[in-house]
């Protein structure tokens, strides 16, 4: 059993482009802002024939997490980029009580 106790980060598609305003981007803002969770990834993400978006995102509390970088990995492979993240957040005396959770969850569709 894992609690969390602060920081939470949240990354993957979400299939919402936060490189262009619309409702969905403004619904899923306000969503994540009530959690104080904030966009981070401001390039794009997946590249299609002459469009770029940015769909795959991470959001983090930066009032929480002020030192952060996010570089994205071209890999060349598909449509899409990695992003890596460097959270400069932990001083030593932090580390020794710090636990990290993982937490996944896919809906599968049922075919009938």
């Amino acid at each position: 059993m894992c609690t969390i106790k602060s920081n939470l980060i949240i990354c993957g598609d979400l299939n919402v482009n936060c490189l262009q305003e619309n409702d969905k981007k403004n619904q899923l803002d306000a969503l994540l802002k009530s959690h104080n969770l904030f966009s981070i990834v401001k390039f794009p993400t997946r590249t299609y024939k002459n469009s770029s978006s940015a769909i795959d995102n991470i959001f983090i509390d930066i009032t929480k997490t002020h030192i952060y970088e996010v570089i994205p990995v071209i890999n060349g492979l598909s449509n899409r980029d990695a992003q890596i993240i460097n959270l400069n957040t932990l001083n030593n005396t932090d580390t020794q009580n710090f636990t990290f959770c993982n937490y996944q969850k896919r809906i599968v569709p049922i075919l009938m």
